[in-house]
């Protein structure tokens, strides 16, 4: 074998090194964007859970958000501020899983069902009470998707009834 045949040889099994090395990483980063997308869905959840679970650790805030919704005006300041302050936080995480959903980062179908909740908590008479004035607050594309929702959810009594309106 003479030198041009060594040389294109060596050319060639650079070229396949070369490949290797490429679908190598690739591999590697699409793992590593797997492993980052569980790592937001799990960290979410967990702050979620944790809105989630004052409903059921606090009897009194339960019944503010089940009497809010059903007419946010009727509550006096203090439990509507309580309303608030639950709210909040429950609509900022369904507004940051609708950013991240947007970038690929969050799963869409658990995404889904939070903005379907969401929506249909936000139909409900105290809901749209308190999003009519709340809504000032969050980005302009959530807004116009939860507007969107709104009105093709149906009723969160007739989907969740363990929810439902606030009986006097």
């Amino acid at each position: 074998m003479d030198w041009g045949s060594l040389s294109a040889l060596a050319s060639v099994a650079a070229g396949v090194g070369a490949l290797a090395s490429l679908i190598f990483l690739a591999l590697q980063i699409r793992q590593n964007a797997l492993a980052t997308t569980a790592a937001a869905m799990s960290s979410w959840l967990a702050d979620y859970n944790g809105v989630v679970l004052e409903i059921s650790r606090d009897a009194g805030l339960t019944l503010i958000l089940r009497r809010g919704l059903t007419d946010f005006a009727e509550l006096d300041k203090n439990d509507q501020m309580r309303f608030h302050a639950w709210m909040v936080p429950h609509m900022l995480n369904a507004q940051t899983m609708f950013l991240q959903r947007n970038t690929g980062t969050m799963d869409r179908q658990v995404t889904e069902q939070i903005l379907m909740f969401s929506a249909a908590m936000l139909k409900m008479k105290g809901g749209q009470e308190w999003w009519s004035t709340a809504r000032a607050i969050w980005r302009l594309e959530f807004v116009a998707e939860m507007d969107k929702r709104i009105e093709q959810v149906p009723p969160i009594t007739n989907s969740w009834p363990w929810f439902s309106t606030f009986e006097k």
